[in-house]
């Protein structure tokens, strides 16, 4: 620094600035040692010197007297600096320093005659907090010293790294002062402990002097430390050969640096080379003198090869040289501080971009930070986003909600899923099992009816009901066409028809049933007196219309009060679409009815089970309506219990076996009949069959007999 200045101070006495006003700049060198004391101890010696000249007793004899000192250029850090200012200012001498940037120093109320030539501490804290924020390195520690500067960094960088979210994870403050060896050596010892420590601290900013920064490191490279860290350098070291040498540096330690702004040194570099080691120089400047005294030649060439480092320091030197000639001379002019920006260390080390230096591990997406209480707000937990809740993002503060109606997230997702829409579907399992049987039933129906339609006129035929039987056919196509309306997403329309379909279309069947067991009953069960009455009263199609008109009046009343619908139930992944019966008391009437007709076909049929074998319609009917009481039965607790996209089946499962079970007692044993004892389907034979029936029983009547015609009357109805 002190050679950087003489080169300055050379260069404007050559110019044309002072040169042609005939003026020139002379200089006394003073080294404060890093110390407070010995700068003010230089201070009063020169403010001491001039006093004395000024003084009353040499007033008349001004030839004694060196030129009053114009300004004093420096000092290097900012406590000397401060320490300096508040003497100058009583004699109002102007103070430029080179390097001291604490924030301080920049009130003008308390340090009216201090300038510099470097920004203030409040910008260079600025940057660093925005190099740490860019590259999330979000907890760092701090070391600084017990002085003005060091303070005062602390307190600019404190509060700009809380705006922006950087959390400190210690603070170690050093003594200010290098004179007292124990009390430093034992601070140092303390910080080396407190990062030894904290291993998941990564990154160390430090606003140390250098021999403070030196004594550290070489505690921490004999402490054999193994952990990784980066070094965030202020002015007052970034550019010290002392602690910055990579030959010294241990390989786990990196260091990023901010130095202030630099020019070409080129200049500086060539007056160097060409001082002579006796040149005349020597003669009239001491520190030359000194320099030379103390170092081999070999000292320049050293100086020469290691002067990039601190080409920061030197423009600033000479730009304060430069300011104090400019004012000497009146000609103040502004000058261009505006450099084009050179590329920096971090830019070109990839090695610096990998570093974390974080109390807690971010939090990826799915999870939310959690901070605990009384902690830092960068340590935190990272807590899984709870069901149905979600974050996208790292390091989230919150999870998001879901759309509750449309989408769904599983604990610590980092997106919504789409609601799996549930119903009884085309190509499930079950349904392509049920739409078989059904579509197998409207099959064999059409056999059936095309067989009996081609033997109407067979005893068979006639005894099974002769017309009525198309009828019951018809119906159970209904029938099975309405269980297919169960499968498939649902609709209002489709709730609505499949229910109407298979109400009417079962209680059709099952009247004709209810015609053909009362025919049954009325032809061999009932009293002979009786049976002129109960004629006029059978009217079999007015029996089945009365039916279907009650039954058509049930659904009327239901599809207008409480018509079925389609619905969307809501879970946690899926939206189930099924169909809503309205009011369960409707659905209980229509299906009641149905099983009231099927309980007193069921009697009758009981009734007339001893029936000629010919005639044995009533067994059959018998059971046929046992198997779909049954099952009917079992649907109540079945249906009550199921929930889910199943629950059509069950319904769609009953209906099927109510259908199968009027074919399988009723037709069946018919089509074997037809097809395969054709001897048997004779009039002849099913007369004799009748009379055999009713020889046996008039047997059993004792005394009591009537005539042949009387007995057989009855009996030739059905045929």
């Amino acid at each position: 620094a002190s050679l950087a200045m003489i080169h300055a101070i050379e260069v404007v006495n050559n110019s044309t600035l002072l040169s042609s006003l005939g003026i020139r700049l002379g200089y006394k060198i003073h080294d404060t040692c890093s110390d407070v004391t010995t700068a003010l101890r230089a201070t009063e010696d020169l403010m001491q010197r001039e006093m004395e000249c000024y003084s009353t007793t040499n007033f008349f004899n001004m030839s004694d007297c060196i030129q009053p000192t114009t300004a004093v250029i420096g000092a290097y850090h900012s406590e000397t600096s401060i320490a300096v200012a508040r003497d100058l200012n009583l004699q109002e001498i102007p103070q430029i320093s080179y390097a001291s940037s604490a924030d301080i120093l920049s009130d003008k109320s308390r340090f009216p005659g201090f300038f510099r030539t470097v920004p203030s501490d409040m910008h260079q804290t600025s940057a660093m907090v925005k190099l740490l924020k860019e590259n999330k390195w979000t907890w760092v520690g701090v070391i600084t010293t017990d002085g003005d500067y060091g303070r005062s960094a602390l307190d600019s960088f404190m509060s700009q790294a809380f705006l922006a979210g950087i959390c400190l994870a210690f603070k170690e403050v050093l003594p200010d002062s290098v004179s007292d060896s124990p009390k430093l050596q034992s601070a140092v010892s303390r910080t080396v402990r407190t990062l030894n420590f904290n291993t998941k601290v990564k990154v160390v900013v430090s606003f140390a002097k250098p021999e403070h920064m030196r004594l550290l490191f070489q505690e921490l490279h004999s402490g054999q430390s193994s952990f990784p860290r980066l070094w965030v350098a202020s002015d007052n070291w970034s550019t010290s050969e002392d602690v910055i040498d990579p030959g010294e540096l241990n390989q786990n330690t990196r260091v990023i640096g901010f130095s202030f702004e630099s020019r070409d040194v080129t200049p500086f570099k060539e007056f160097l080379k060409n001082l002579e080691f006796n040149s005349e120089a020597q003669a009239n400047n001491s520190f030359l003198k000194d320099f030379y005294s103390n170092n081999k030649p070999q000292a320049v060439e050293k100086l020469i090869n290691t002067i990039d480092a601190g080409k920061g320091t030197i423009f600033s030197i000479q730009m304060a040289v430069s300011a104090v000639a400019q004012a000497v001379a009146k000609q103040c002019s502004a000058r261009d501080c505006t450099v084009p920006g050179s590329l920096q260390p971090w830019e070109v080390k990839p090695c610096y971009q990998n570093i974390t230096s974080k109390c807690s591990d971010s939090c990826r997406p799915g999870q939310f930070k959690k901070t605990d209480e009384g902690q830092h707000t960068c340590c935190y937990s990272c807590i899984d986003c709870p069901e149905n809740q979600f974050s996208n993002g790292t390091d989230m503060d919150e999870c998001h909600r879901c759309n509750a109606h449309s989408e769904w997230s599983d604990p610590g997702s980092s997106k919504c899923e789409l609601k799996t829409l549930e119903y009884f579907d085309w190509n499930d399992v079950f349904a392509v099992i049920l739409l078989t049987l059904a579509a197998v039933g409207i099959v064999v129906v059409f056999l059936v009816s095309l067989l009996f339609l081609s033997h109407r006129d067979s005893p068979v035929v006639k005894a099974a009901g002769g017309p009525l039987c198309q009828l019951i056919l018809l119906s159970l196509v209904g029938s099975f066409v309405s269980s297919v309306f169960f499968v498939g997403k649902p609709t209002d329309a489709q709730c609505k028809v499949r229910q109407v379909l298979y109400g009417l279309s079962f209680t059709l069947c099952v009247s004709c049933i209810l015609v053909k067991s009362l025919k049954i009953l009325l032809a061999f069960q009932v009293k002979l007196e009786l049976l002129k009455s109960l004629r006029r009263l059978y009217k079999p199609y007015l029996i089945i219309c009365f039916c279907m008109l009650v039954q058509g009046a049930n659904h009327t009343w239901w599809l207008i009060l409480f018509s079925p619908h389609k619905r969307s139930i809501i879970n946690n992944s899926t939206i189930l679409e099924e169909c809503d019966e309205g009011s369960y008391v409707a659905f209980g009437v229509v299906m009641g009815f149905i099983a009231l007709l099927a309980l007193v076909c069921f009697i009758f049929a009981f009734k007339g089970r001893k029936l000629p074998q010919k005639y044995n319609e009533a067994k059959f009917i018998t059971f046929g309506m046992l198997v779909y009481l049954m099952a009917w039965v079992l649907f109540i607790p079945v249906y009550v219990t199921t929930a889910g996209k199943y629950l059509p089946a069950v319904e769609m499962a009953v209906i099927l076996i109510s259908n199968y079970s009027i074919l399988c007692c009723h037709f069946f044993p018919k089509c074997y009949a037809i097809l395969f004892r054709s001897m048997s389907n004779t009039r002849d034979d099913f007369m004799r069959n009748v009379y055999e029936y009713s020889k046996k029983s008039t047997r059993g009547l004792g005394d009591f007999s009537l005539p042949d015609h009387q007995r057989l009357g009855p009996h030739m109805v059905i045929i």
